[in-house]
């Protein structure tokens, strides 16, 4: 692993995307607003505003908006997760160490930002 946060692949490691909602637009293809969450300074999350096309074959023909939308909530919250819980132990192996535990906060950040989100929703917690 890269020293440097700063390198694509763990920079991508380290972001997730929070889908809101989906909406169909009038030519077919639909928009996912999200939120983008990275990781800032000592560990804060950052989260903005993005808007992403999804093109209808990449929508599910259920009809049902919040089963997309959970369904890629669930993957998300669960990859946090695992990596989260790699770096708790990389914390409990190296309690001083300022890395772990930036690391450690964010994703406990993460995790409770997903959460209310499927609290919000009505939509069982990942396990």
């Amino acid at each position: 692993m890269s020293n440097s946060r700063r390198s694509g692949s763990l920079q991508d490691t380290h972001r997730y995307t929070l889908w809101r909602e989906v909406v169909e637009r009038a030519d077919g293809t639909f928009i996912t607003n999200a939120i983008l969450i990275s990781m800032g300074e000592h560990g804060a999350m950052q989260t903005s505003p993005v808007e992403q096309r999804r093109e209808p074959a990449e929508v599910s023909g259920s009809g049902d908006g919040l089963n997309d939308l959970a369904a890629h909530n669930i993957a998300e919250m669960r990859r946090a997760m695992e990596e989260g819980a790699k770096w708790e132990m990389r914390l409990n192996r190296s309690p001083l160490g300022l890395i772990p535990q930036d690391f450690v906060a964010y994703y406990t950040e993460v995790i409770a930002f997903f959460t209310e989100w499927f609290i919000a929703h009505g939509v069982p917690l990942p396990q």
